[in-house]
């Protein structure tokens, strides 16, 4: 090839390209990421006596399968989530409760079940324990540990930009408190053991509410005086959708073996403003008339099993 010819296919390759249009590189060009990134926040100004060990998130996803999310940090981090959209909730973690549910607006946190005759030493060796009357297909639930939950939060992750999830956290459990007055023949009674009927045993994250399912959940009485005891039960609400009845039954044992229990009606008390959703003001009853002891000739009267129910007019 001569030297002249060679010069001209170069001019005609530069030509070439400096006709080619220059064009800068767009995000269509780029396959986006399959990842984003979430801050999530967990804010406490609600209940800042809350002593959570974690926060547990959960998210869900019409894409995919639910993921639940673990925090050590209470006050949040950030954390790497599949694009997409999600509605997020959040509750304190480290606590015995079980969790589920299909969907978000059907997950719940839920008091865990027990036999209501392992409550207390005292239900023991009896056929049955007794209930108040109506309460019988209730189910019985352990006292919830103390929830903290934030809430339902709404969420797009982009592959560009953070996301940020804020979940303001609340108490979830409330504690009502009873005291009994005018205790007749405390010094006789071994022990004290309370139930109370009515209650939720569960809690609706996406919903802030309490589950509309009627439980009973047993607790401790114990003395605070020469005629008086008191008690505090922790539950997750009552009546999210209409009035249920509560009745408080109170179990005693006495030296002798012998074992009573009587029924105190505290639906109005419970529905009172004051008392809704639980708080320091007790539940203050007036009287509970305990029997007497009754001793056999030879001392006290062993195998006394079977519960002997004591009634009385109740003026809260």
């Amino acid at each position: 090839m001569s030297r002249h010819r060679a010069y001209i296919i170069l001019f005609s390759a530069l030509l070439a390209l400096a006709g080619c249009e220059y064009k800068p590189l767009s995000y269509e060009d780029i396959e986006a990421p399959s990842q984003g990134s979430v801050r999530v926040q967990f804010l406490w100004g609600a209940c800042p006596d809350a002593r959570p060990q974690g926060v547990l998130m959960h998210a869900f996803s019409a894409a995919s399968a639910p993921v639940a999310v673990p925090f050590a940090d209470i006050n949040g981090g950030t954390v790497s989530m599949k694009v997409g959209d999600y509605q997020l909730l959040a509750y304190n973690d480290g606590t015995e409760l079980s969790a589920g549910g299909s969907d978000c607006q059907s997950f719940e946190v839920s008091a865990l079940m027990r036999d209501l005759s392992l409550a207390s030493p005292m239900f023991g060796g009896t056929r049955s324990v007794p209930r108040a009357h109506g309460t019988e297909s209730e189910v019985a639930v352990l006292e919830p540990d103390s929830l903290q939950s934030g809430g339902l939060v709404v969420l797009s992750v982009s592959p560009w930009e953070e996301a940020v999830a804020t979940f303001s956290m609340r108490e979830a459990t409330k504690t009502w408190r009873f005291v009994i007055n005018g205790v007749q023949n405390r010094e006789h009674v071994v022990e004290f053991t309370a139930t109370l009927s009515g209650m939720s045993g569960s809690w609706l994250p996406a919903l802030s509410e309490c589950g509309d399912n009627r439980c009973i959940v047993p607790f401790a009485m114990t003395p605070t005086g020469e005629a008086s005891i008191a008690g505090q039960v922790r539950a997750f609400g009552h009546c999210p959708h209409e009035l249920h009845s509560h009745m408080l039954v109170v179990y005693y044992e006495l030296v002798t073996g012998q074992k009573y229990y009587t029924v105190f009606d505290v639906t109005a008390e419970m529905h009172k403003p004051e008392h809704w959703d639980g708080g320091d003001l007790p539940i203050v009853i007036d009287w509970l008339p305990v029997p007497e002891p009754v001793y056999s000739s030879g001392g006290f009267e062993p195998d006394v099993t079977e519960w002997q129910r004591v009634d009385i007019e109740m003026d809260l």
